[in-house]
C-alpha cells in the first residue's frame, strides 16, 4: 500500500478548515466581507434585482395574508347568520 505524502494528498484534505468555510478569509477581517456584501447588494444590478425580488415576495405574502384573512372573516359572518 503506498504511503501518502503531502504531494499526493489533495489540498481539500490538508486544508479542511479553509475549504469548509470559503467565505472566511484568514487575511481579512469579517467586517470587510460584510461591507463587500452590502456594497454589492445595493450598488450592482444583480443586488438591486435581489432586493426587488425579496420585497415583491414579502409584499405578495402580506397581500395574500390579508386577502385570505378577510375571506375567512366574511365566511365566518355568513355562516353565523
Amino acid at each position: 500500500m503506498p504511503a501518502f505524502s503531502e504531494a499526493t494528498v489533495p489540498n481539500a484534505i490538508i486544508d479542511q478548515d479553509h475549504d469548509a468555510k470559503p467565505w472566511i478569509s484568514h487575511s481579512h477581517s469579517q467586517g470587510v466581507h460584510i461591507m463587500k456584501l452590502l456594497t454589492d447588494l445595493f450598488s450592482t444590478d444583480y443586488g438591486l434585482m435581489s432586493i426587488m425580488g425579496i420585497m415583491f415576495m414579502i409584499g405578495m405574502g402580506v397581500f395574500f395574508l390579508r386577502l385570505f384573512m378577510g375571506k375567512m372573516d366574511a365566511d365566518a359572518k355568513n355562516a353565523g347568520k
